[in-house]
Parts: C-alpha cells; sequence; structure tokens
C-alpha cells in the first residue's frame, strides 16, 4: 500500500511528499516492528531507493 503511494506521489511529481511518506511508514514499522525485522528493512530499502531516484533525477536535470 505505501509503496504504491510512493509510486503515485512520484508519479505526480510530489517528491517531498513521498519523502515524507516513506519515513513515516519507516518510523511505524520501527515502532510497531523493531529496527531488525524484515518488514522494517524492506521500509528502509524503499525509503533509500526512493532517495536515490531523486539524486538520480537532480543529477540529470
Amino acid at each position: 500500500m505505501v509503496r504504491a503511494g510512493l509510486r503515485r506521489l512520484n508519479a505526480l511529481d510530489r517528491h517531498t511528499d513521498a519523502l515524507l511518506l516513506g519515513e513515516r511508514a519507516l518510523a511505524i514499522c520501527e515502532a510497531a516492528l523493531g529496527p531488525d525485522h524484515p518488514d522494517t528493512a524492506l521500509c528502509l530499502n524503499n525509503l533509500a531507493a526512493l532517495r536515490r531516484r531523486l539524486a538520480d533525477d537532480d543529477a540529470s536535470g
């Protein structure tokens, strides 16, 4: 669900909102599951991928 929201926000060029959503999702995962849970790692990975894409976009444009 969150990944779909991140993709939709990016498609609408709402990158700041996408980052905020990803950071909130990570905080919720860490609070609910703990920092070492596999789903928390997935949230962290999704946020990192978003930040990489945004950095790539900034570098190319």
